[in-house]
């Protein structure tokens, strides 16, 4: 279960505030996984990879990010937003988890053996790139955008609207990432498939900085919002 939230329970804005800098976060972190690949694919060094670093770091900021705001979600006497708060906490987890199981199976996901002096499969030698391989970044993917599509219901009809397009977005290239992964088709542009959710994060990042602006004029959700938010 999640710590409570604030005292007020009406207030969205810190919450949406939260949600706005981790999406906006996670854009740019897969914005750094472009131009290794990019570099790589025209016949460059592989030496801009090492912006996968500060790439992992970032994401995990933004992961930090979308946890601080179910602290701060706005919890009444309505049960639809307490429930709403525990499928979002356990989807932050989901994916939390399906990082590390993807993580640690890179071996399993990629068996072939690559000899030199030793025969090593080739997911250990992946692992230093595994924020490009799709077994491990797509559930991760999925679940963010399964995280928006669940909160666009606290958000007034345009940030909504946007915010699930982005999710339909994120989702679509996590199901396409894993179905290349699972055709054997992991190589060469495939690299590219991370970071090409920059956009849909950024897109995300533009529905809820919209609705941050609604809520810091409005105090609690909009009218049409909570019939939404109380039917799930």
């Amino acid at each position: 279960m999640v710590p409570e939230g604030p005292a007020s329970t009406d207030d969205l804005r810190p919450h949406i505030a939260f949600i706005f800098w981790g999406t906006f976060a996670l854009g740019f972190g897969s914005a750094l996984l472009l131009p290794g690949p990019i570099v790589w694919l025209f016949g460059g060094e592989t030496n801009a990879f090492v912006l996968r670093i500060p790439a992992v770091v970032i994401h995990f900021v933004g992961w930090i990010f979308l946890l601080a705001s179910l602290k701060a979600f706005p919890l009444d006497s309505v049960r639809s937003r307490r429930r709403l708060q525990n499928k979002l906490f356990a989807i932050w987890m989901f994916w939390f988890v399906a990082a590390l199981i993807g993580i640690g199976t890179l071996p399993l996901a990629f068996p072939e053996l690559y000899c030199t002096i030793i025969c090593l499969p080739g997911g250990w030698l992946l692992l230093p790139y595994f924020p490009f391989v799709p077994s491990v970044f797509a559930p991760v993917v999925l679940g963010h955008a399964i995280f928006f599509r669940l909160e666009s219901r606290l958000l007034g009809v345009i940030p909504a609207r946007t915010v699930t397009r982005a999710a339909q977005l994120l989702g679509g290239l996590a199901v396409a990432s894993i179905v290349i992964q699972a055709a054997g088709l992991f190589s060469g542009s495939a690299y590219l498939l991370a970071g090409l959710t920059a956009p849909g994060y950024y897109f995300a990042a533009i529905g809820f900085r919209r609705a941050w602006r609604e809520v810091s004029c409005f105090t609690g959700i909009s009218n049409d919002a909570a019939p939404r938010s109380a039917g799930l």
